[in-house]
């Protein structure tokens, strides 16, 4: 997406005024926001999209905008201890770009997500939790042999 000049100063017009806004409301509907995660866990080969080089994912800044027009705050991660049953309450809903078994460390040597984590993933879907798999999602959790994933 590219960016216009007069766009590109739009925003920093309207995001100086709301920073300069002496009231605390602003800020507050902020911390209001549902946050949604942005899992990106690669057990397997890492796509250059989710590649994070001392800041956000090229797929993160894409989506960041998207989310934020909807009210919406991303997070990125590819922590799997964010899915523990006291983490995961945290997110309403789920963006998964990942790939692999995620109960293990994988090529990405970020923390694994336990099996009691998977669980309470899953159960947060099969509850209603909001989930959008892109891309590679369908290779998650699935080994050799097996049915895809269990999603």
């Amino acid at each position: 997406m590219s960016v216009t000049r007069r766009h590109f100063n739009r925003t920093v017009a309207a995001a100086t005024a709301a920073i300069m806004m002496p009231s605390t409301s602003c800020v507050q509907s902020l911390a209001d926001r549902p946050t949604w995660l942005l899992f990106t866990k690669s057990a397997g080969w890492e796509h250059e999209v989710v590649k994070q080089a001392g800041g956000p994912s090229y797929l993160a800044r894409q989506l960041a905008p998207l989310l934020d027009t909807r009210k919406l705050i991303l997070r990125e991660s590819k922590d799997g201890k964010l899915f523990e049953p006291e983490s995961i309450k945290q997110f309403a809903g789920f963006i998964f770009y990942t790939s692999g078994d995620l109960t293990t460390e994988g090529t990405d040597k970020e923390p694994p997500m336990s099996a009691a984590g998977k669980q309470t993933l899953l159960d947060a879907v099969a509850a209603g939790t909001p989930f959008i798999g892109l891309h590679c999602a369908s290779d998650t959790f699935h080994t050799e042999g097996d049915e895809p994933s269990d999603f």
